[in-house]
């Protein structure tokens, strides 16, 4: 889930998909949100998938929330290095119902984040 602020491509290889979404980072909240529901409570591994490139961010926040909307962590990643696989975001304890993770645009690299996929397991 996007708004109207990012950016729909497939112009980078290594994306899942038909592509990935992408917004300028910047200090708001507008960040892209992947649901996944939780029939029941449970500790959760999450990683994350993007096509690397030199003008990513080399600070972006994906930030977990249970269903409840309770922050449960924040991990940092490097965009511009490790594309095109699975990366550890962290463990987390997830409540039963609809649990999110968010790409924050909030940091002050200049640069652009990418929105791919994630993988719960």
């Amino acid at each position: 889930e996007v708004s109207s602020n990012w950016s729909a491509s497939n112009s980078v290889s290594g994306f899942l998909g038909t592509g990935y979404y992408y917004a300028e980072t910047a200090p708001v909240s507008d960040g892209a949100s992947f649901w996944f529901f939780m029939p029941q409570a449970g500790t959760k591994t999450i990683d994350a998938w993007w096509p690397a490139a030199s003008d990513r961010s080399n600070n972006a926040k994906f930030v977990a929330f249970n269903a409840a909307g309770t922050k449960l962590g924040t991990a940092s990643k490097n965009q511009q290095t490790n594309g095109n696989r699975w990366n550890q975001l962290g463990s987390y304890t997830f409540s039963s119902g609809w649990n999110r993770i968010v790409l924050s645009r909030w940091t002050i690299d200049s640069n652009v984040v990418i929105a791919d996929a994630i993988r719960v397991r």
